[in-house]
């Protein structure tokens, strides 16, 4: 192999390099579009934040209007054992 063709080949190669890199401008303008997008996202993100936010008090608010499943469990079975009682009496 002569210099000349190993000049050649590396020359070759830098033309191959260069013709995949972008120029400044190109990037910035990337960089811009990224940007843009990233906020977007962060935007729709917050909104689903202020939601499941929102959802969540709702959630309690209708814990705090109505009782547990076990809790209703045990006040029927008190109520069933008073009214047993009150048919003894009655008897």
């Amino acid at each position: 192999m002569t210099l000349d063709k190993l000049a050649t080949m590396v020359a070759s190669g830098f033309m191959h390099l260069e013709e995949k890199m972008v120029t400044k401008e190109e990037f910035n303008k990337f960089k811009k579009d990224v940007d843009r997008q990233f906020n977007d996202v962060d935007k729709k993100f917050k909104d689903v934040e202020g939601n499941l936010q929102s959802i969540r008090r709702d959630i309690l608010q209708v814990g705090d209007r109505f009782i547990s499943r076990q809790e209703f469990e045990n006040l029927v079975t008190r109520f069933n054992n008073l009214e047993n009682k009150v048919k003894a009496k009655i008897k």
